[in-house]
């Protein structure tokens, strides 16, 4: 009887790792059924503007992003579980009479038994009970691979001048990895870019599909490889007539959102002369194709519906079903006049090689990633004089615009992270909304391991809080932001503005640690406040470890508890531990959001913040300035236009910025300066749209000291 219930126990198990990967694979391949979609043929026709270069596009294959979890689980669980079955098809079937003597029978139970161990590891290991303690899994996600890219020479910074390595200038539009990049609704879809309607537009007539095929109408979301992509088809007429060169399917993805005050987030491309995308297209084994076009609508014609936008045909790809390529398209054609207004990117297929009037007879497109390169440095020089304290010293500046870190949703902002020595890693930790609701804030965390390929996909922060005070991550507001975190002696600590679960609570410079960056448990609040004044509290803190001392950079409103008389403002708290710092001390810096790294090789403490253009004298720009102290506490910051770093330009506001350093929150000869890139202003619009739109954006700055 226990060997028949031995076996019945094994072959249920080999029966579910079986079919649970088949049943993930259709998962992933399966589009949801909708309804279809009425009226596909009403809409605009145009003729595409020819540029000089439309044919000049490079094609290679594409990088591949391997599984992990289950699928490299089943590499070995499924012929383990093969060699399982044969083990017992030997022990209860060929071996159903007594054996001769005992020593064969124990060689057979004995075998029998390693087989079930061997197999019973791997059950659990690709359900999941062993990933959890990362043996089989990566802990975060796949990186981003951005297109095109070529491994450093050397991953680590120098420890003095930091990473001086040539980098490309990469304006990230979408990895596809997020999900169904839905048509904007500020409810149940808050992508910054998006399909301008539910499905492609057909300019033909095409086949009616039955209910089992009617997915194919709508745009999907579907994996690859580990790698996200958002899915289409271009479906078979219903009439012969209707096929070849002059009907096509159009998938319309939408770079622009409109605010309440007639602002429109154009995407500027006149500093970027590349488009890349990666793309694959499946149709039964015939050719395939693909002609991408640049929509440049102008701010004379802001209306969505308007029929004459401005277009440009960047290039066509032609080639075998199946393949996942890169493919480099040249911005060249598009007039000057029009590089600032990108408004959409338009993914053309013709039906030429699509069968008419059949539901299987289809063109399966699938986009994996989109971005904007440019070739050339686009790069400024100052200088920062010292003032008050600082008199006598001049910082040199260099600075290098790179674009941004990837694709982020819900609004990223305020970041700032090291490199760690102990695993070869690059890692930032920011702020940005929460899926579950609008406007709210957590902390989010990327890492690589080579900056040239790109970062991890975010990964939202889940606090282990035994206070019970944060708010909860998955209700709004959230449980706070703006993060700094260093490492001390193998842990991970995060200073952050935390949010208590009580109504309308005001910031408070909450402390979490971790022992590997990401599973943080919470302390508690180092600074606990009362609201006061505009009701803010105390937030955006920036933490150094220097010399056994801890220095609390934060700006408050209210002073805290401890010490009712302290000062407010942008302040400093000085600790022998990070648990407990003593009276703040104000600082010469006037604002809020900062961050600030000691700089040994200067002997220096640099500061960077953001001010809005009424508080610079008229200047119209929302932006990130530097400013440098030999005290810490009287920092030189000007408000001349020239001794800002070069950012974002484009954007309407560059805010909440913070240095890229080493663990004990020092800084190198050369830094990555991150930022918040609004595309609207911060000031008299739709406050939920700023927050969709923005992301994050990074530039290089290099200094060199020079005395009198």
């Amino acid at each position: 009887m226990k060997r028949k219930l031995l076996s019945l126990a094994l072959l249920v198990m080999l029966a579910f790792c079986l079919a649970a990967p088949v049943g993930a694979f259709a998962d992933g391949q399966t589009a949801v059924p909708r309804a279809a979609i009425e009226g596909q043929t009403d809409w605009p026709e145009f003729e595409p503007v020819e540029g000089e270069n439309s044919t000049e596009i490079e094609v290679k294959p594409a990088d591949k992003r391997t599984a992990t979890g289950w699928g490299i689980a089943y590499i070995v669980l499924i012929p383990v579980g093969a060699v399982v079955c044969g083990g017992l098809a030997v022990l209860f079937f060929v071996k159903k009479k007594k054996d001769k003597t005992e020593e064969k029978k124990n060689g057979v139970r004995l075998c029998s038994q390693i087989l079930t161990l061997v197999f019973a590891f791997t059950v659990l290991a690709g359900t999941g009970i062993f990933g959890v303690s990362g043996l089989l899994e990566e802990r975060h996600n796949p990186l981003y691979y951005y297109a095109g890219a070529t491994a450093s020479k050397s991953a680590a910074p120098d420890a003095v001048k930091g990473f001086t390595e040539g980098l490309t200038n990469r304006k990230v539009l979408s990895t596809f990895d997020f999900g169904l990049e839905s048509k904007y609704d500020r409810v149940y879809s808050n992508f910054p870019h998006f399909w301008n309607t539910s499905s492609p537009k057909h300019n033909y007539s095409t086949v009616s599909l039955s209910s089992k095929n009617s997915y194919k109408y709508e745009y999907a979301y579907e994996e690859d490889d580990g790698d996200g992509a958002n899915v289409w088809y271009v479906l078979s007429a219903d009439d012969k007539s209707d096929v070849g060169d002059n009907y096509y399917a159009d998938a319309e993805y939408r770079l622009t959102m409109n605010s309440s005050d007639g602002e429109t987030n154009y995407v500027d491309t006149s500093i970027y002369d590349k488009m890349r995308l990666v793309f694959k297209a499946e149709n039964a084994g015939k050719p395939v194709n693909l002609t991408v076009i640049a929509d440049t609508r102008r701010k004379e014609a802001k209306d969505e519906d308007d029929l004459a936008p401005v277009r440009y045909e960047l290039g066509t790809y032609e080639g075998k079903s199946g393949e996942k390529v890169e493919i480099t398209l040249n911005m060249g054609s598009i007039a000057p006049e029009d590089r600032p207004y990108l408004s959409r990117i338009i993914f053309r297929t013709n039906n030429e090689d699509i069968a008419a009037n059949s539901e299987k007879s289809c063109q399966k497109n699938s986009l994996y990633y989109l971005e904007l390169y440019s070739t050339a440095k686009t790069e400024n020089q100052a200088e920062l004089a010292g003032v008050g304290a600082n008199e006598g010293v001049t910082l040199g500046m260099q600075s290098e615009y790179l674009g941004s870190y990837g694709y982020s949703l819900y609004g990223a902002y305020s970041a700032s992270g090291f490199y760690d020595t102990s695993d070869g890693k690059w890692k930032i930790w920011y702020g940005a909304g929460i899926p579950e609701n609008i406007a709210s804030d957590n902390v989010y965390y990327m890492e690589t391991t080579d900056l040239n390929k790109g970062w991890s996909q975010p990964t939202p922060l889940i606090l282990n809080d035994p206070t019970g005070k944060l708010t909860a991550a998955n209700k709004a507001p959230g449980y706070g932001g703006d993060p700094s975190v260093v490492k001390v002696d193998g842990t991970y600590y995060m200073f952050f503005s935390g949010l208590e679960n009580t109504p309308s609570p005001p910031n408070k410079i909450y402390l979490a640690t971790s022992k590997d960056g990401v599973n943080f448990t919470v302390y508690g609040a180092v600074v606990d406040v009362v609201k006061m004044g505009l009701g803010y509290g105390a937030g955006s803190p920036s933490v150094v470890y220097k010399d056994g001392i801890w220095y609390l950079y934060y700006y408050t409103q209210s002073p805290s508890t401890a010490y009712p008389d302290e000062a407010t403002g942008f302040v400093l708290k000085t600790g022998t531990t990070p648990y407990e710092f003593g009276k703040a001390v104000a600082t010469q810096n006037t604002y809020g959001a900062a961050d600030v790294k000691w700089m040994p090789s200067l002997g220096l403490w640099v500061c960077t913040d953001y001010t809005e253009g009424a508080e610079q004298g008229g200047y119209e720009f929302d932006s990130v300035r530097i400013g440098f102290s030999k005290d810490g506490l009287n920092f030189s910051f000007t408000n001349e236009p020239l001794s800002r770093p070069i950012q974002d330009y484009t954007a309407k506001t560059c805010h909440n910025p913070g240095f890229i350093g080493n663990e004990y929150g020092y800084g190198f000869e050369t830094m990555f300066l991150t930022y918040g890139v609004n595309d609207f202003s911060l000031r008299g619009m739709d406050a939920g749209l700023q927050m969709d739109c923005r992301m994050l954006g990074y530039s290089r700055v290099t200094f060199s000291k020079k005395e009198a």
